[in-house]
């Protein structure tokens, strides 16, 4: 049996060609788990006042629906939009990807829907 290998030649990429592609990565990140950010400070700042740790809830996790859903969407909800986002900025920004991608048959209808 003969393995399944691409046909796509991969060029020797520059580190300075990635730059820009990694600050896309880097930016992404950040903003996908800034909800998670978000709410760690806010825990964290709730946990320091000096109340011997009576203040935990504190007032912003009075409310049930941050008491129980905050972190689950923080943390769920920010990683899954991330994994989501990522296979779409290797698409529009690496050629290689894009043409492997279209080369693939099960998924050639997504690159048809994307061009």
């Amino acid at each position: 049996p003969h393995l399944l290998i691409s046909k796509v030649n991969y060029p020797t990429v520059h580190m300075h060609n990635n730059q820009p592609l990694i600050m896309i990565f880097t930016f992404t990140y950040i903003i996908c788990n800034l909800p998670h950010f978000v709410n760690m400070i806010v825990w964290i700042i709730t946990m320091s006042l000096d109340c011997e740790g009576s203040c935990y809830p504190g007032p912003l996790y009075d409310n049930p629906f941050m008491y129980w859903f905050s972190w689950n969407i923080s943390e769920v909800l920010s990683v899954i939009v991330n994994m989501a986002c990522n296979p779409l900025i290797y698409y529009f920004r690496i050629s290689q990807y894009k043409q492997w991608v279209s080369e693939t048959k099960l998924l050639k209808k997504i690159s048809r829907f994307l061009h």
